[in-house]
């Protein structure tokens, strides 16, 4: 006992345990030293622990401070209106972000580059629509630039020198691909140092997100948000190119991702293929609700971009219903729609013995389990004669008119049974 106190001495002789007792009881408000001595150094100690078991959770602390936040509101009287301007008339909005969608191979990015064109000439447009000259800014993730891009641009009679391309983003000692959500900043700083360039393409713009989710609608419109507010605070118009989502659907709801990119983009524009000629492209408005804008057509040839005359009235969700149509008419039967034809083909004449079913099915190549399924949807059932099973045709099934109709099996009543009644003794 005496080497334990020699060992744990200190603070006047007193040994540890006692010290510890003696500042325990101080914080429950016992006697000992005044207040504000070693009481606020146990709350203290109390806190630190707290503290740090709160950060092993990883729970982060609760505030109610505003921090610097601050609202500012201006008077409408103070802004002055400003006219919309064009690149081209109707159709791309100057200053603001466009989005052209469409078809991989459909031509929407030799379509971007007949604008660049005009803009890089100061060439009017196939409308007779004036455009003002300028540089422009390529941005491309798919198509190769001295394969493609280049020679497109000579094809159209580009003026090439005024139409620059992004080759490198340095990202410290690494080189990577411009990502709009990191690289913002630094691309509107390059953008002030070149106010000639007047137009920028982005190819594709889900390409140039990052990591951004483009199916959250907050990660979008974050992104997009900033990158509208860069372009109309430099003058610079953003003509972007993206994908349509497979499947149908109104034309404004078919973009890859959230509707956010429709939604923060001032005109839509989309790109398909007649459904009367293959050879022919349409250039139709999905949303424009800075103008009444038209449709166009054009085809792509050796010469470039040849453009019809006059405007086209259909728009992309007749398109999408022209084509859902001729996909239903040409589709061909599925394997389990060639499986009840081949079905009903052998029991026209009665029942057929499930071998001999068994036996022709593998010498005609179909699988077993298909026609299995098959079966079943068409209400074939099965019956065993004493001898062997054989498929009974399927029985008429009743329409609501009370005509039968080939294809469904009658179901059995069920018949609950009676229950015995209680009888009170």
């Amino acid at each position: 006992m005496a080497r334990c106190t020699t060992r744990s001495t200190e603070d006047n002789g007193k040994p540890r345990s006692q010290v510890a007792r003696h500042f325990t009881k101080r914080a429950k408000g016992g006697s000992g030293s005044p207040k504000g001595q070693d009481v606020g150094k146990k709350k203290t100690i109390r806190k630190k622990k707290s503290a740090k078991a709160v950060k092993k959770k990883g729970k982060k602390a609760k505030t109610n401070s505003t921090g610097d936040v601050s609202l500012v509101f201006e008077s409408l009287s103070e802004v002055e209106p400003e006219e919309i301007t064009w690149i081209w008339d109707k159709r791309i909005v100057a200053g603001k972000v466009n989005i052209i969608y469409g078809d991989p191979g459909v031509g929407k990015t030799y379509l971007l580059l007949y604008i660049l064109a005009c803009v890089s000439k100061g060439q009017d447009f196939c409308d007779s629509s004036s455009c003002e000259a300028g540089e422009a800014l390529v941005v491309t993730a798919e198509d190769g630039i001295s394969d493609t891009i280049r020679p497109r641009l000579d094809q159209l009679g580009a003026d090439v020198a005024k139409i620059h391309y992004l080759s490198i983003v340095r990202q410290g000692d690494d080189e990577v691909f411009l990502d709009l959500s990191k690289h913002l900043p630094a691309f509107e700083a390059t953008l002030r140092q070149n106010p000639n360039i007047k137009v920028v393409m982005l190819d594709p713009l889900a390409a140039t997100l990052g990591k951004t989710d483009s199916h959250r609608n907050s990660e979008v419109r974050a992104v997009l948000g900033r990158l509208a507010k860069m372009a109309e605070k430099l003058g610079v118009t953003i003509i972007a190119i993206d994908h349509l989502a497979k499947g149908q659907g109104k034309a404004i709801y078919r973009g890859i991702g959230s509707i956010a990119f429709t939604a923060a983009a001032r005109a839509v524009w989309q790109v398909v293929k007649d459904p009367d000629d293959e050879a022919r492209r349409l250039f139709l408005p999905v949303k424009c609700n800075l103008a009444k804008a038209e449709g166009l057509a054009f085809r792509v040839t050796d010469k470039g971009v040849v453009w019809d005359k006059g405007s086209v009235t259909i728009t992309p969700d007749q398109v999408a219903a022209a084509e859902a149509m001729a996909s239903t008419d040409d589709s061909e039967p599925t394997a389990r729609e060639e499986a009840k034809r081949w079905i009903l083909g052998l029991l026209k004449n009665g029942p057929k013995p499930s071998r001999e079913i068994a036996e022709q099915a593998r010498v005609d190549k179909l699988c077993w389990r298909t026609v299995k399924y098959a079966k079943r949807e068409l209400g074939v059932r099965s019956e065993f004669d004493g001898n062997a099973w054989s498929w009974l045709p399927p029985a008429p099934k009743l329409k609501k008119s009370g005509r039968p109709q080939m294809g469904s099996t009658p179901r059995r009543a069920k018949h609950k049974k009676a229950r015995p009644k209680k009888v009170k003794v």
